[in-house]
């Protein structure tokens, strides 16, 4: 039996040569027995193997006129490579979503479930206040202003805030200032080390 390898799919067209546009239909055709212009694709490798399959892509205009003795054939729409979140987006999501789970919406202002459950509840707080000075550092966060306000709506001691507003779209955040220890402060930065594969 025969190892057959169709190769991989290309996104130019075989017989006119154009690029296929995000959107667009691709049409592949497997050949045997060595079809004309299939012959012009082959690797020195493939020549002289009679029962070679031989992939061609096509864009929808030339497949009208290259459809016939087809072995086999499909059709793909070309679609968009999901691009890789980048640092910033990183954080700023991991951000959100630990206000998002502190405040029990989330950052459109919908109810959230969002618990974070590898975060230690006890620690979300000053977990918010370090890395807000992280996004700060990066240039990510700029601070407005510094308030004073109570710690809770029901009163007692005033608590200081620091203002934040994300570059560029200005959106703010209140966030408590915290006191933390050197071993917190260690403790919290291997957790960060262990969450994301960048520095921080």
């Amino acid at each position: 039996m025969s190892d057959w390898e169709f190769g991989k799919g290309k996104k130019t067209c075989s017989s006119c040569a154009k690029p296929l546009a995000e959107g667009e239909y691709l049409f592949s055709a497997l050949f045997l027995n060595k079809p004309q212009e299939a012959e012009r694709q082959r690797s020195p490798d493939q020549i002289g193997n009679a029962e070679q399959f031989l992939r061609s892509d096509y864009c929808g205009a030339c497949w009208e006129s290259k459809s016939q003795g087809v072995f086999s054939f499909w059709r793909t729409q070309i679609t968009k490579k999901a691009q890789p979140k980048t640092p910033r987006e990183i954080l700023v999501e991991f951000f959100e979503n630990l206000i998002s789970a502190n405040s029990g919406v989330d950052p459109a202002g919908n109810p959230s479930d969002n618990k974070l459950s590898y975060i230690n509840e006890a620690m979300r707080p000053k977990i918010i206040y370090l890395f807000s000075l992280v996004l700060l550092r990066r240039k990510i966060f700029r601070i407005k202003e510094n308030i004073v306000k109570p710690a809770s709506p029901a009163g007692g001691d005033n608590r200081t805030y620091l203002v934040f507003e994300r570059i560029p779209d200005n959106k703010v955040y209140e966030v408590p200032e915290m006191a933390i220890t050197d071993e917190e402060l260690a403790g919290l930065k291997d957790q960060f080390a262990k969450l994301f594969d960048f520095e921080i």
